[in-house]
């Protein structure tokens, strides 16, 4: 049986990773898995998941206001041919997905072809918010809701990474033959998880990690939080180290360079590899996100035992506890918290999460997606 798994796009995300462990997992237990792409994104695929997998080459077509046109979309019918070329003899076919929304067209012609070949349709999607959730304007909102609906309406089979997002899809859905199903993240344990958290200087390191944007990863509240800090008498020196790269890195690099608060240093790495190492140096991660799936850099950071902040959005509750959320989006509150930790002592409790230690948990990773497929 050989199941497919279509990549779309052409960016390597956080959820193109996530699917790249569930392509490993399935990989080792023998299930013949085909990865379908465009040439460009097979090179940036074979990174995570190595060149011992069946490759078949794919282009599809992305066109505008694909959400709003829908099956009207002139990509739509080009990518019908191409989808029904590449869905032919599998038994099921996985599309993953940055999102409900993205490859819209794509998508949908995904759908119809395993449709009328009889191939099992599945997407892959770590999370699914609301378009409220995501502060996008009204008009927008109502295309990416018409545009969700069209996708529950075409596929199978919905895998995300968490009960909260599966009960999330089926209640808006609103459609009983549709499958979703869970497969939860996995993070190798690279650093043993430890109750207390204790750093080398009175000195805090706060660290902000991963795509510098505002739609997303909310760096406008960053840096009114920034701002915030900067005008607090009292504050202890501290340093932010920013890792990653993104259009609101330049705001960012504006800000540490006009800061005349003498306790904020600032380090500004920009993309980089060794990641994991840097992050090991820090005290804690400071996330300003609008929306997260359940963050893996969160995760990452707590196995680092680094402290975490992050505002009380949908499912971040799985990692990060009450006393470390900071109600959306009060960045006067989040630049308080910040402070106040500033101000404590380096030793403090570190708080158990079974969370956590259920996605370090390789075994029932790959049962997981193996009872998926």
């Amino acid at each position: 049986m050989r199941h497919g798994f279509i990549f779309p796009g052409e960016v390597v995300g956080g959820h193109e990773m996530m699917a790249a462990k569930i392509l490993r997992a399935l990989k080792q237990w023998e299930k013949q898995i085909v990865i379908i792409s465009s040439r460009t994104m097979h090179a940036k695929l074979v990174q995570f998941i190595g060149e011992d997998f069946e490759w078949v080459e794919a282009q599809f077509t992305t066109f505008r206001f694909e959400s709003i046109l829908g099956y009207f979309n002139p990509a739509y019918f080009k990518n019908k041919v191409e989808a029904r070329r590449v869905v032919n003899g599998l038994q099921t076919a996985t599309v993953v997905l940055g999102g409900v929304n993205a490859n819209h067209s794509a998508v949908l012609a995904v759908g119809s072809a395993c449709a009328a070949t009889g191939v099992d349709s599945r997407i892959y999607i770590p999370m699914f918010h609301f378009p409220h959730e995501m502060e996008v304007k009204p008009l927008t909102g109502l295309s990416n809701r018409l545009s969700a609906i069209r996708v529950f309406r075409r596929i199978d089979t919905v895998l995300t990474i968490d009960e909260f997002w599966a009960q999330r899809v089926s209640q808006f859905a609103k459609r009983t033959n549709l499958k979703v199903q869970v497969i939860h993240n996995f993070l190798a344990n690279k650093a043993p998880l430890a109750p207390t958290h204790s750093g080398g200087s009175d000195e805090k390191r706060l660290c902000v990690v991963g795509r510098m944007d505002k739609e997303q990863k909310g760096m406008d509240y960053l840096l009114r939080i920034l701002q915030e800090m900067s005008a607090s008498p009292g504050l202890p020196k501290h340093t932010w180290v920013f890792i990653g790269d993104g259009p609101h890195l330049p705001a960012i690099k504006c800000f540490a360079e006009q800061c005349q608060n003498p306790n904020m240093v600032f380090e500004i790495l920009g993309w980089r590899d060794d990641s994991q190492a840097l992050i090991k140096t820090c005290d804690a991660l400071v996330l300003t996100s609008r929306w997260e799936g359940i963050p893996t850099v969160v995760a990452e950071a707590l196995m680092l035992k680094l402290q975490v902040f992050a505002f009380d959005i949908a499912a971040i509750d799985r990692l990060v506890t009450r006393d470390e959320r900071v109600p959306c989006f009060d960045t006067s509150a989040y630049a308080r918290k910040i402070k106040e930790y500033l101000q404590r002592s380096n030793t403090q409790e570190f708080a158990p999460r079974p969370y956590l230690e259920m996605m370090c948990e390789e075994a029932r990773f790959q049962k997981e997606a193996c009872d998926v497929y």
